[in-house]
């Protein structure tokens, strides 16, 4: 049986909530697994995640407001019993369906009221993701400029990383060295990667293309080896390896970017790749995220067992003991 994404990653969750399109599930594979994990409540890792992934079949299945009720019950539940690391994922989404929804402003009010306990990077990430479904770019930029300094050092790297983004698309070519000059690049060999890959692109938008071509031969053969490596990818990884590809549109980026996808199983990811793939062959691809494809009615019978069960531990029934502690 095909696994389940994890439930504290941005990847199926992250697509589910910012598509408009009709997304379907593998219903028959993922909710039997979930309700199993519901009913079974052996542990409160693996009910959290059950619980968030039932509330994305119900947004798959166009039952948001019962996903809406579910991260409600998670969020208050967690603050509760003080547990603010199980708060994260229910806030997220919970503005994810605002946006999902098209209701904009609600969701950077919500993003807006971060406090402490979540995490800066999903924070800067969530509101820029927002700004820029809404089409507003100097909002977006402004954000990211007006963040209250310090940041931690992962946070100010994806803000770093989003801002050349952002000038980028913007064509605001004459404000990007001081930028690329005053961020506190991380001295590992990822901190210099990813630099040295948004020197290239800048250097490629401002007309000087061999140059770029020149670092890019240098520095593909490094995020390939990255890639590569034993240790499991995390996020940025996947993000370096797929915006070599976006930056250079180099075969061996898209090589590379394919394999940070595939290995990671995360369709988001792959929708990225895909929706920003050129001439390459994306038959692969394509059939991961076709797996997607497919809706299910409210009234089959594994949705109906899904609310039973969610219907169960949201009423208790399932969690004293699992909740004590």
């Amino acid at each position: 049986m095909t696994s389940l994404p994890s439930a504290h990653s941005f990847g199926i969750t992250d697509t589910l909530l910012d598509t408009g399109r009709v997304i379907r599930l593998p219903f028959e594979e993922w909710v039997p697994e979930i309700c199993a994990k519901l009913e079974s409540a052996g542990s409160i890792e693996d009910t959290w995640a059950a619980l968030n992934n039932a509330a994305l079949v119900f947004v798959y299945a166009r039952q948001p407001e019962l996903a809406r009720d579910i991260c409600t019950h998670q969020l208050q539940w967690a603050g509760q019993n003080e547990l603010p690391e199980l708060a994260i994922q229910p806030w997220i989404n919970l503005g994810r369906l605002c946006r999902r929804a098209g209701h904009y402003e609600a969701a950077l009010t919500h993003f807006c009221g971060a406090d402490d306990r979540f995490s800066a990077s999903a924070f800067i990430y969530e509101t820029i993701r927002t700004y820029i479904q809404m089409g507003d770019l100097d909002r977006a930029l402004s954000f990211a400029v007006g963040l209250r300094e310090p940041l931690e050092p992962a946070a100010d790297l994806l803000r770093t990383e989003l801002m050349i983004q952002l000038l980028l698309k913007q064509r605001s070519f004459t404000l990007l060295p001081a930028l690329m000059k005053k961020s506190c690049w991380p001295r590992d060999a990822f901190g210099v990667m990813t630099k040295h890959l948004y020197a290239c692109a800048i250097l490629c938008a401002t007309g000087q293309k061999e140059t770029a071509a020149s670092g890019q031969d240098r520095l593909l053969p490094h995020v390939a080896a990255w890639i590569d490596r034993p240790a499991s990818l995390e996020s940025r990884d996947i993000r370096l390896a797929i915006a070599s590809y976006r930056l250079t549109k180099h075969s061996r980026a898209w090589s590379t970017a394919l394999k940070a996808v595939m290995k990671s199983r995360d369709v988001l990811y792959a929708a990225d790749l895909l929706n920003c793939s050129g001439s390459e062959d994306t038959t692969t691809l394509s059939a991961f995220v076709d797996r997607f494809n497919y809706n299910a009615p409210s009234h089959s019978s594994v949705i109906m067992r899904l609310s039973r069960a969610i219907a169960a531990v949201l009423d208790g029934a399932l969690c004293d003991v699992l909740y004590a502690h």
